[in-house]
C-alpha cells in the first residue's frame, strides 16, 4: 500500500542547521574498520557484509537514526532491523555522502537499541557514519571528533541473525525522486542477491559498490 506524502515526511527529515546544536546522543564513523573509500571517505559496503550495532541508549520517542549515505549517482538500498522491528530505506541520485534521518520504528523498546544494516534493492548501500540524534538535531551537524561514541559494532546475537536471513520487503513508497521507506512488513518474496545465501555471517554479496 502506497503511504501519503505526509507520512514519509515524518520520517525523512532535513533540517537546516542555523545554531551550534548538542553533540549526537551517539555515533561511530568507520574509518577504523574501513578497506574501501570513495571520495575520500571511508565507508563500509552492505554488499560485502551487514552491520550490527549496539547503541548503550535506552530508546525514547523523539530519537532518530542518521546515516551518511553514499550514493555514486545512483540509488541505494537497505533494510534497517531495530530491535526486531524492520524497515526498509532508499536514496541517493547524488554523488558522494549526504545524511540521511530515519525515526526508528514504533514500538521500539529495552535497554540499548540492537541496529542491523543489511542489503537491499535496489543496490547495497555504502555508509561511512551512524548517529543517533533527537529529532530536531541539524541534519548536517559535523561528527565531533571521537571516532565512536556509545556505538560499538558487534557480532549479532541468535535472534538478529534468524532475522536477516529471513526475506526483504519488496514494496516501497516513494515521493519523486526522494528517499523510500517501507515499513515493518516481512514478505515471502526473496529473489534478490541480499537475501539468497544463508551461508554465515557476514553475508557476502557478488559486485562491488
Amino acid at each position: 500500500m502506497r503511504l501519503p506524502a505526509i507520512a514519509l515526511a515524518t520520517v525523512f527529515v532535513s533540517t537546516p542547521c542555523l545554531l551550534a546544536a548538542d553533540p549526537p546522543l551517539a555515533w561511530i564513523e568507520f574509518s577504523r574498520q574501513a578497506e574501501e573509500k570513495y571520495e575520500d571517505v571511508p565507508y563500509l559496503w552492505l554488499g560485502d557484509q551487514a552491520i550490527y550495532l549496539t547503541i548503550d541508549v535506552p530508546p525514547a520517542d523523539g530519537h532518530v537514526l542518521d546515516l551518511l549515505w553514499g550514493s555514486k549517482h545512483d540509488q541505494r538500498g537497505a533494510e534497517i532491523v531495530v530491535n526486531d522491528k524492520r524497515q526498509r530505506l532508499e536514496a541517493g541520485g547524488y554523488n558522494g555522502f549526504q545524511w540521511q534521518r530515519a525515526k526508528p520504528p514504533a514500538g521500539v523498546t529495552g535497554e540499548k537499541y540492537e541496529l542491523l544494516l543489511q542489503a537491499a534493492q535496489p543496490k547495497a548501500a555504502f555508509i561511512a557514519a551512524v548517529r543517533l540524534s533527537e529529532a530536531d538535531a541539524p541534519l548536517d551537524q559535523p561528527l565531533p571528533d571521537a571516532p565512536a561514541h556509545r556505538i560499538e559494532i558487534a557480532q549479532p546475537p541468535p535472534h538478529a541473525l534468524d532475522l536477516w536471513m529471513q526475506c526483504l520487503p519488496t514494496k516501497t513508497s516513494t515521493t519523486g525522486s526522494g528517499p523510500r521507506f517501507t515499513a515493518d512488513r516481512p514478505t515471502k518474496h526473496c529473489g534478490d542477491a541480499a537475501s539468497t545465501s544463508t551461508a554465515g555471517w557476514p553475508m557476502p554479496i557478488p559486485g562491488r559498490a
